[in-house]
């Protein structure tokens, strides 16, 4: 169970990864000029940087499925990648 992001300075590019279970998540967000990630959606949000609106998307999946199922999240503009992507 892991999540990792890796820096390459050399490149200026940032590698975001799930564990192949997909049992850790990893939540990221692009707004503005900014890009943030975290393994949990209140790191996100505690941020104070991410809007709390409800994502549409995310609320039919839970009350259809009784989960909400990536790359869609609760949260409008935040996304969880794939197992393993």
């Amino acid at each position: 169970m892991f999540a990792f992001a890796t820096w390459d300075a050399k490149k200026l590019r940032l590698l975001l990864g799930p564990d192949p279970m997909g049992i850790k998540p990893l939540y990221y967000c692009s707004a503005g000029q900014y890009f943030r990630f975290a393994s949990e959606l209140g790191t996100l949000l505690g941020t104070g940087l991410i809007p709390r609106r409800l994502d549409p998307a995310g609320l039919i999946n839970y009350l259809n499925l009784g989960a909400v199922y990536d790359p869609i999240t609760m949260i409008r503009g935040v996304s969880d990648p794939e197992a393993g992507h």
